[in-house]
């Protein structure tokens, strides 16, 4: 039983490493458009109606999609002073507790966001912009990240009580290259 759930949680933590990567290309492509606008706008003086837009958009999408790696990974913010002072099942504890408060939240930001994108696309709201792009499909991009933020929430929540009730360290941080 315990090696079908592992390899669910393998199934999240594979998703959630697949969409930074998707994140990277758009940073890749944001990185692109940026210079690009700089030199039409400095260079041709013929500066574009969309790329600003265009950019906010991009950026929006590498967050939300890159929120569950960055859980994965270790890379959000911790008070590590404390925390790293406590054993490994104290540390579980602490941090299954702390997932039922991030649950909570990660589930309203979810159900407010997912609501507003079904209004937005009912509405069929665009920009106020010269450029006038649907807004939508952003807003569905939210939630989408958000969810899988959540599912890897529920993953490590999943770990640490295995890790609380083994005393066996379950959470091995790592990055997209598999470097401990």
């Amino acid at each position: 039983m315990i090696e079908k759930v592992k390899r669910v949680l393998k199934v999240i933590d594979l998703a959630n490493e697949k969409l930074a990567w998707v994140g990277g290309y758009v940073l890749l492509l944001a990185m692109i458009l940026v210079p690009y606008e700089v030199v039409v706008r400095y260079i041709f003086n013929s500066p574009t109606s969309w790329s600003m837009e265009m950019t906010q958009f991009l950026f929006c999408t590498m967050v939300v999609l890159g929120g569950g790696w960055n859980l994965l990974t270790g890379s959000h913010v911790n008070v590590d002073i404390i925390y790293n002072r406590f054993g490994i099942r104290t540390r579980a504890i602490i941090s299954i507790l702390t997932s039922l408060i991030l649950f909570t939240f990660l589930f309203f930001v979810f159900r407010q966001n997912l609501l507003a994108a079904m209004q937005s696309l009912a509405w069929r709201e665009t920009s106020a912009s010269g450029w006038n792009p649907p807004l939508y499909p952003i807003k569905f991009i939210i939630p989408l990240g958000v969810l899988f933020l959540l599912l890897q929430s529920v993953a490590m929540f999943v770990r640490y009580i295995i890790q609380a009730v083994t005393g066996v360290e379950e959470i091995k941080r790592q990055s997209l290259t598999g470097e401990e």
